[in-house]
């Protein structure tokens, strides 16, 4: 999924142009057949200098999404200075979070948690809030 990520951020810095859905297609990478929640990670080196994802999505298929939630990640205030010398991105890593929502389940305890591959969604009901954790979030705070 990291290759798909690369493309679209190549695309849409040098080209200023996002690419096709069949363009994505022909790089070799397992697509999810159905939509899932997904969140895109910028590093550079160990810093995250962009992210963006949604819990619901709202695209019609899971491409569509990749490339609405990297392009959200591009308008991270963080990636800024980025934008002035795309030359920067060439040497940068890209993580992609995918969400089964089929696998969801309540947590008891804080240690039912798996924080190397699991993340957690946090539901503040009172003050209708939403809060999400994604994996590498919780291994890199909790290490």
């Amino acid at each position: 999924m990291q290759r798909l990520v690369r493309s679209i951020v190549q695309s849409v810095l040098f080209e200023h142009t996002s690419p096709s859905i069949e363009e994505l297609k022909k790089i070799s990478v397992q697509i999810p057949e159905k939509v899932l929640p997904s969140f895109v990670t910028i590093y550079d080196n160990e810093t995250i200098i962009g992210s963006a994802g949604r819990l619901y999505p709202i695209k019609e298929s899971f491409l569509e999404e990749l490339i609405d939630n990297t392009q959200k990640a591009l308008q991270d205030k963080r990636f800024e200075s980025y934008h002035d010398n795309p030359e920067k991105t060439r040497n940068l890593r890209y993580r992609v979070d995918t969400f089964d929502t089929e696998s969801r389940r309540m947590l008891h305890h804080p240690d039912d948690i798996d924080i190397k591959i699991e993340g957690m969604i946090l539901i503040c009901r009172k003050q209708k809030k939403v809060g999400l954790i994604l994996p590498h979030m919780l291994s890199e705070t909790l290490s």
